[in-house]
């Protein structure tokens, strides 16, 4: 079941970025209940989205991470939460009393940087599983620090 939501969530990427240098998707699956079986569903869907395509983007060039750009995670999030309260925020205080999120697995193209990390454990998400390495493994150690299990899956 992993492998085909990572493979969703690849394909998210290459078919909605619109950055030119990376495309990154990313979704969000929880446990609900149909009748008498538990099934997996899709609650949040993103890919990162460059705000401004048309001008140039010269943090790409300095520090490789892109300031930007709303990242794939962060509107993955806000898609998944956004139903339950009007006027999200990521801040931890807006957070709705119950989460959709809470318990339930982010596949990612990539893996979190650390600013998508903190947001990913404060949405009370359980597992993280990403197809290709950051360039940086800071987001990865909040990750484990914080008890979110993390697994890196190989797709095509």
């Amino acid at each position: 079941m992993d492998k085909k939501f990572l493979e969703q969530a690849v394909a998210l990427g290459k078919e909605k970025s619109n950055c030119e240098k990376i495309q990154v998707g990313c979704l969000i699956t929880n446990i609900k209940k149909e009748g008498m079986v538990f099934r997996d569903q899709v609650i949040g869907l993103g890919w990162n989205y460059i705000l401004y395509p048309e001008r140039y983007c010269p943090s790409c060039d300095l520090s490789g991470h892109c300031f930007l750009a709303e990242h794939a995670e962060i509107m993955a999030i806000k898609n998944a939460i956004s139903p339950l309260k009007e006027g999200f925020g990521l801040a931890t205080e807006f957070l709705p009393a119950e989460l959709k999120t809470e318990g339930g697995t982010l596949y990612c193209s990539l893996a979190p940087c650390i600013q998508c990390a903190v947001h990913i454990v404060r949405v009370r998400i359980k597992t993280v599983v990403f197809a290709r390495n950051y360039k940086e493994s800071d987001g990865i150690r909040y990750l484990i620090n914080n008890g979110i299990n993390v697994i890196h899956l190989e797709v095509k």
